[in-house]
């Protein structure tokens, strides 16, 4: 979502005093073969793949924040399937989806990090907000 789109539409539909409640689940782009797959998918530099948390601004008050890593283990199906899913590659055109996801194809394949394992992981964090509404 555009936060600056978003923001003010939530705004007019929560009643005074709602809260707006905000989860980010990003890939932590701390190995090569990771920032390679964002490169490969396209993801890099999009909305929301900062390191920070979104802005959510008046009229909402001062948001809550925490950010919780974790980590992600996929098989090399599953890790395949979870690229597919990602919006940025589900509205590729068909023919440039197709070579991407032989890139990610090729790229779990071939990366000295990933190829020969049976399980891939992953490491994300969930940034978490939330602020109330003015009243």
């Amino acid at each position: 979502m555009d936060p600056a789109l978003a923001v003010p539409e939530v705004a007019r539909v929560l009643v005074p005093g709602g809260r707006l409640a905000l989860a980010w689940n990003r890939r932590v782009e701390d190995q090569q073969w990771v920032a390679d797959l964002s490169t490969i998918i396209g993801s890099r530099g999009t909305p929301g793949s900062s390191r920070h948390f979104p802005e959510i601004g008046p009229p909402f008050g001062p948001p809550e924040r925490r950010s919780v890593e974790w980590v992600h283990r996929l098989s090399r199906a599953e890790m395949t399937d979870w690229v597919a899913s990602r919006s940025y590659v589900i509205t590729l055109p068909d023919e440039r989806r197709s070579a991407v996801m032989g890139q990610v194809r090729e790229l779990l394949d071939t990366h000295p990090a990933l190829a020969g394992e049976d399980e891939i992981a992953l490491n994300m964090v969930t940034r978490c907000s939330r602020a109330d509404l003015s009243r």
